[in-house]
């Protein structure tokens, strides 16, 4: 499926020509939770890595890998997962909806998308299929450069980590990054 994806999204930005094409970096943390109740919130270090194209000023998609670390919120102690994910995620530049394609400072743009999450811990691995979803927020510094405040979460079905305990059906990773984005 997300093959599929990919492919559509690359044939679309080839028939809208060669503009509107970005590419973003950030770091900040992850934080993961199990769906018990613990100790209180363990961060870890997180990396973005995205490319993407605007189809329209208000709609376009991107591809990001996003992981690194994450320490466990809840009933596992503060357990660091090595973390993983890559998703497709379709933007919606509400900004640009709203008020029309202008030189703005401030651009407000939720996004919501799909994808494979790999996490390991002690040595064992799992993979699950997740739901992407937040809120990209894009402060203009000029025309080609963007700098990025993105808050994040990436929903999984259990037993992600390999621990059965857990209040919720599914395990969920949060994170909030800073970066810098490049249009071409």
């Amino acid at each position: 499926m997300l093959v599929a994806i990919m492919a559509t999204l690359s044939l679309s930005a080839f028939a809208q020509g060669n503009g509107n094409w970005f590419a973003s970096v950030g770091g900040g943390v992850n934080v993961y939770s199990d769906g018990t109740l613990g100790k209180g919130p363990a961060a870890a270090f997180a990396l973005d890595l995205s490319a993407g194209k605007w189809f329209t000023p208000a709609s376009g998609a991107r591809l990001q890998w996003a992981g690194i670390s994450a320490k466990n919120w809840g009933g596992n102690n503060g357990d660091k997962l090595g973390l993983n994910t890559i998703h497709v995620d379709y933007l919606w530049n509400i900004s640009n909806t709203i008020g029309g394609e202008k030189d703005r400072l401030w651009s407000f743009v939720p996004f919501a998308g799909v994808g494979m999450s790999f996490a390991s811990i002690d040595g064992s691995g799992a993979s699950k299929f997740g739901f992407a979803g937040g809120l990209l927020n894009q402060i203009r510094v000029s025309d080609r450069l963007d700098v990025n405040l993105e808050a994040r979460a990436i929903a999984v079905t259990k037993p992600f980590d390999g621990v059965s305990a857990g209040k919720i059906a599914g395990r969920a990773v949060g994170s909030i990054t800073v970066g810098l984005g490049y249009n071409f």
